[in-house]
């Protein structure tokens, strides 16, 4: 639209992923629902068949929009935290480093660093560190306490981790973990060399 700045792109960026995450996610919802009105239902009936196929094949594309929008998702959050200083004979100045003409951390950027902060607690931390450590929980589970507690608690979403996990061999598994730091590393990494003296809030 009119007057649209890069502010407001970087945070449309947020909107579209929600989007799909969250009508998968009600695909899923509405399915359990559906199979517990019905508990009586024949199984060899397709009211009780199709709830069952959409919500299997509805978790693989969930698990599969959350993998793809975890890049997605990355970069926009490490857009918001980088800064650049601009040094002026009083002082020094912060601006965010992608439009110099919005302070940092001051109006429209104050909220966009709200929704980064809010992504990476709830959603890029998390699932990181869980593909990160769950190939090792599974296969120490048998004999750490504190593993076997953890595997049951993985357990819960186990329909996503064999979606994640699928396309690796078990003593591959950790594979899956290894590339998401792999980007978060080349993510953090391009602001840096993209300009001669960047800032980053990262580091």
């Amino acid at each position: 639209y009119d007057g649209m700045d890069d502010a407001d792109k970087v945070g449309l960026q947020f909107v579209f992923p929600a989007y799909l995450l969250i009508l998968t996610m009600t695909v899923i919802v509405v399915c359990h629902y559906c199979l517990q009105r019905s508990p009586t239902a024949s199984t060899s009936s397709c009211l009780h068949r199709l709830p069952i196929i959409i919500g299997e094949r509805a978790v693989g594309v969930l698990s599969t929009l959350i993998y793809l929008s975890y890049s997605k998702l990355l970069r926009n959050v490490i857009d918001i935290f980088t800064y650049s200083t601009i040094h002026l004979p009083s002082g020094h100045m912060y601006v965010w480093f992608y439009d110099g003409n919005v302070k940092f951390l001051d109006g429209k950027h104050v909220v966009l660093f709200a929704i980064a902060v809010v992504t990476c607690t709830l959603f890029l931390l998390p699932y990181t560190l869980a593909l990160t450590f769950i190939p090792n929980i599974e296969r120490y589970s048998e004999h750490n306490r504190l593993f076997n507690y953890l595997h049951k608690k993985a357990n819960q979403i186990k329909p996503m981790n064999d979606a994640h996990y699928a396309p690796y061999k078990g003593e591959w598994r950790w594979w899956l973990g290894a590339r998401l730091w792999l980007v978060v590393v080349m993510y953090t990494l391009n602001p840096v060399y993209s300009s001669d003296k960047p800032s980053l809030l990262l580091t």
